[in-house]
């Protein structure tokens, strides 16, 4: 079970003892996770949001939204493509391997094909990855808005 709870103050912003630009809000995030193994974390942050915008339940379920996304994608990138794992450390081959990761799970999801399928099926199988990327899409790509 997980109990979040989610703080905001003011108070230091309209003080002036914090000078950050655009700051509306300070955040507190507290989580509590009781399982066989019971843990709490706490999470500070500064939002441009202003109360009126944005309450604490829904800086709540932005939050939560928020560490979804990330998690999704670091998820991937850890588990399918072992990011965390890789040994990599001289010059710029860290970021290069990162870019491309990024660029096959973008590749993956722009042609809609299953992720953990479609790596797992040409990690060791290139020839075929190679083809396929050599043919143009059949399916429609997949539409993204700019959210502001």
């Amino acid at each position: 079970m997980e109990i979040r709870t989610l703080t905001t103050t003011t108070n230091l912003i309209e003080s002036g003892y914090l000078d950050w630009p655009g700051a509306q809000q300070l955040i507190k995030l507290e989580r509590e996770v009781r399982s066989k193994k019971q843990t709490k974390t706490a999470t500070h942050v500064i939002t441009s949001r202003s109360r009126k915008t944005a309450n604490a339940n829904i800086l709540l379920a932005l939050t939560r939204g928020r560490w979804h996304v990330e998690n999704k994608v670091f998820y991937l990138l850890d588990t399918l493509f072992g990011e965390d794992a890789c040994r990599v450390r001289t010059e710029s081959a860290p970021r290069v391997l990162a870019i491309l990761r990024s660029t096959a799970l973008h590749f993956i999801r722009q042609h809609r094909l299953p992720i953990t399928q479609t790596v797992r099926a040409h990690t060791y199988n290139i020839e075929t990855l190679l083809a396929k990327l050599e043919k143009p899409m059949t399916k429609t790509p997949a539409k993204f808005h700019q959210v502001r």
